[in-house]
């Protein structure tokens, strides 16, 4: 049993509650209990006298490490179990931040895009690609380091190609790993398939602990329609709730998913980014409506000719019917369909800084249904300065609307609680049961502040202490 605490504990639970000089207990991966610290060690300690405080000195965390016999093993024949005990003063303890969306391979990207306008990224982004994306190694293990100094526990790991499976798979991090179906091209179905499910196997030969497969779509402008309904095939074959991963005779059970969700969200999308998919994705069903910039990229850029939409904007929606599905961006989203998507328990992933610089502005809150589901994520280093986490928050915080003290909590709830469910993992937030996944981080003052929430996201800098199941890895 280890107890960890800090002057502010931010729990993450549905109501945001904060716990001065709180506590967290843990045993292996799992919290035990959550409160007051000085209460949980004199509840679980013979000695809570010995449990000592240490203050924060040079704006920096350094804890005291005691060691006390527990009470869980009373018999004197026996060795009493010990417990281990922290405190960080001057710190703010909560769940290990969660990226909810991250694309590793493009990681090595500084100024080869086009900004400004969704339409002229992505083209620039199909010139480009070839050039982005060699000798790519090094900044998929730079941007998984940046992960773990700005206290993210866990990613969702968007994967075009595969290449950045072995570094995550061995990394400390916690990877719901996507491999993702993409491809428009009518006469290239079979092949798309076929490399799509062999990436996949190969995610899946991988799986652990802290691996998880997964599936995403790319786009609606980007799948095709009977590739999609292949992969979502493919996907009610493998899946289901309880094992992540159905298992295979053919494989040792050892290698199956081990523990690790509460109802796991098998996909993925990138969802109405422009203005430009949405007039895309309109004209479906009407043959005089105007069809767009993507006509012309379908015509010009993919060589298709007379192309069409393949779904209209429900249709894409209702592809996810009868699975959990997370919907990344969704900036050009109306309000009834962000009340579909609640309806359907579907999450909705924002990344505030790749909005800005494609699209012009951020994800509208006030769009959003009161019962959808909300994460964040850092999108990859393509559409973005870095994929540092506490950066994103900020840049939510100052460019999202409505009053700062709830946006600070609606951003941090979607950095842990939001980003856990759309994942579909146990984290997220220190309760009973859930992953004990947590990080400390010291912050000058925090101790008299009378807004936490606002000033940990203003000034959180490098984590101080990093768990994830448990497990210190910073």
């Amino acid at each position: 049993m280890k107890i960890i605490g800090a002057s502010v504990v931010f729990v993450c639970d549905r109501d945001f509650s904060i716990i001065r000089d709180g506590g967290v207990a843990y045993e292996g991966e799992r919290i035990v209990e959550v409160g007051v610290y000085d209460e949980l060690v004199a509840k679980y300690t013979k000695s809570p006298s010995d449990s000592k405080i240490l203050e924060l000195e040079s704006g920096f965390c350094e804890p005291r490490n005691e060691k006390i016999e527990s009470v869980f093993d009373s018999e004197p024949q026996k060795p009493t179990p010990i417990l281990e005990t922290e405190f960080f003063s001057g710190c703010v303890l909560l769940p290990a931040l969660i990226n909810a969306h991250i694309h590793f391979e493009f990681s090595s990207n500084s100024t080869s895009f086009v900004y400004g306008s969704f339409e002229g990224w992505l083209a620039s982004v199909m010139s480009k690609r070839d050039d982005v994306l060699a000798d790519m190694d090094k900044a998929i293990e730079s941007t998984i380091e940046e992960q773990l100094d700005s206290g993210v526990g866990s990613v969702g790991a968007i994967s075009s190609y595969g290449a950045d499976m072995q570094a995550l798979a061995q990394s400390a991090l916690k990877v719901v790993y996507f491999s993702e179906a993409i491809g428009a091209n009518p006469a290239a179905l079979d092949m798309l398939l076929a490399d799509f499910k062999a990436r996949f196997f190969a995610a899946k030969g991988l799986a652990s602990r802290s691996f998880f497969p997964a599936i995403a779509l790319h786009a609606p402008y980007s799948v095709h329609s009977v590739l999609a309904k292949h992969v979502i095939a493919f996907a009610k074959e493998t899946f289901d709730e309880k094992s992540c991963v159905k298992e295979s005779s053919a494989k040792p059970a050892t290698q199956a998913i081990a523990n690790p969700c509460e109802t796991f969200c098998t996909f993925s999308a990138h969802f109405l980014e422009s203005n430009a998919e949405r007039l895309w994705l309109e004209s479906k069903n009407d043959a005089n409506a105007p069809k767009g910039w993507f006509y012309d990229f379908y015509t010009q850029t993919l060589k298709i000719p007379r192309p069409a939409p393949y779904y209209t904007i429900q249709e894409f929606m209702e592809l996810f019917s009868s699975t959990r599905a997370s919907f990344v961006h969704c900036t050009a989203l109306s309000s009834l369909e962000s009340t579909f998507l609640a309806q359907g328990g579907h999450s909705l992933i924002t990344c505030p800084r790749s909005n800005r610089l494609l699209g012009g502005s951020m994800l509208d809150l006030k769009k959003l249904d009161s019962r959808q589901n909300l994460g964040i994520g850092t999108d990859g280093a393509s559409s973005n300065a870095n994929t540092c986490m506490l950066d994103e928050l900020r840049a939510g915080l100052f460019g999202m609307g409505g009053d700062l003290q709830a946006l600070a909590r609606v951003l941090l709830l979607a950095a842990t609680r939001g980003g856990a469910k759309a994942l579909g993992l146990a984290n997220g937030t220190l309760e009973s049961g859930r992953s004990a996944d947590m990080a400390v981080f010291a912050i000058d003052g925090i101790v008299d502040s009378t807004q936490p929430e606002v000033h940990f996201i203003l000034l959180a800098n490098k984590v101080h202490r990093l768990l994830i199941n448990g497990e210190q890895v910073r």
